[in-house]
């Protein structure tokens, strides 16, 4: 669904993806769950796109669902991965974060996972940083959900890619 003339929502089972138009290639903001790449892929090609032409995917956080497709995705289109330092790691060893309670987190690590992204693949950024995505994705750390959560905002459209800073259920 488009939603501004250069972005489209992209619904995951359990997060939402947002695929960005540049003149460059296509930037993808967070990777949805494991096997969920065929979402992106299908929505690059109605765009009459090719996946090579995806050339940036930003990682708000290495939650499982927004990051279980990356290293299927990075790897069917060459993408250069964003993510700051702590989710980094975390996408290295496709593993989730530690940020649920103990058993929760134990249980998620034993049992759930998703491939790992080689690490030469990733470009790490902070706070402030300026990506090359809209004429200029500021990339902004803001921890809670996760200590390494980031969300990107573009001062040229007003858009905010907040990840999971921003959370809701249901209607509210």
């Amino acid at each position: 669904m488009q939603i501004r003339p250069e972005v489209y929502l992209i619904k995951g089972k359990a997060s939402n993806l947002y695929l960005c138009v540049d003149e460059d290639g296509l930037a993808l903001i967070d990777a949805g769950m494991p096997n969920e790449q065929n979402l992106v892929l299908v929505e690059i090609e109605r765009l009459g796109y090719q996946p090579k032409q995806l050339k940036r995917i930003l990682i708000t956080h290495a939650d499982i669902d927004h990051a279980g497709s990356l290293a299927v995705l990075q790897e069917a289109s060459g993408a250069t991965v964003y993510a700051g330092d702590l989710a980094a790691q975390s996408l290295q060893r496709g593993k989730s974060p530690k940020h649920l309670p103990s058993l929760i987190q134990w249980l998620s690590n034993a049992f759930f996972g998703y491939r790992p992204v080689d690490p030469s693949c990733i470009e790490f950024i902070q706070d402030g940083d300026e990506l090359p995505v809209l004429g200029g994705l500021q990339a902004l750390a803001t921890p809670g959900h996760t200590m390494g959560h980031f969300s990107f905002f573009c001062p040229a459209n007003g858009v905010l890619f907040a990840g999971d800073a921003l959370h809701t259920r249901g209607n509210h």
